[in-house]
């Protein structure tokens, strides 16, 4: 039997303490706005040829995004919500 309440208590105390940590959609959105870039795909002459969005994913800058979005591009520019591009010919 006491095994059981301090099992209860043990439960809704995570429960609570793990409700009070959520965040809303509007929050996570606006925490992580700054990974959000987009994605646009050249042709051999940076001709844009498509465009999409992406986000970072790594301390160093990795983009993830849709394969329709890259796919047939021979180079990529990342736009990055401060106003930076970079042009990266890996994929």
């Amino acid at each position: 039997m006491r095994f059981s309440i301090i099992s209860i208590t043990l439960t809704l105390l995570v429960s609570v303490s793990a409700f009070a940590q959520k965040k809303s959609p509007g929050e996570i959105a606006h925490q992580q706005s700054q990974a959000v870039v987009i994605v646009e795909s050249l042709d051999d002459r940076s001709n844009i040829i498509g465009q999409g969005s992406g986000f970072i994913v790594t301390p160093s800058g990795a983009v993830v995004s849709n394969l329709h979005v890259v796919q047939g591009a021979a180079m990529v520019r990342v736009k990055l919500p401060n106003g930076d591009a970079y042009k990266t010919a890996d994929l």
